[in-house]
């Protein structure tokens, strides 16, 4: 079942940013704009476990509450890319409502460019 779950996802992440030690750190909002744009680049990236570091897992993206985002790790990379997929259409729509167009229309494109993994 794993064998089949690593043939799976031959392709879909990039493991040329080597291993994160941990997620992105810090809680995010819209007023931080470009840096949290910039920083969804490690959205699916490897990434360690805090409590057992031999295992690896994948940098995920999900709303903290009121507005605050933050990134979170989680062993399931399907399970990753879901709530990030629904994140990223929550700050893109939080970018629109505070008239952050640009930054919306960046988040769109990772948004669009994530969902193909689905397929």
């Amino acid at each position: 079942d794993k064998f089949f779950s690593i043939l799976e996802l031959f392709g879909k992440i990039d493991t040329e940013k080597g291993i994160l030690d941990n997620p992105p750190s810090g809680v995010f909002t819209i007023e931080d704009g470009q840096n949290l744009v910039d920083n969804l680049t490690w959205i699916l990236c490897l990434c360690k476990s805090k409590k057992e570091r031999k295992r690896l897992g994948f940098v995920a993206f999900e709303e903290s509450g009121n507005g605050n985002y933050r990134f979170t790790f989680n062993q399931d990379c399907f399970d990753a890319l879901d709530s990030s997929l629904y994140t990223l259409l929550q700050l893109a729509d939080g970018f629109e409502d505070a008239g952050k167009e640009q930054l919306a229309k960046q988040t769109g494109k990772l948004y669009g460019k994530l969902l193909k993994l689905v397929e």
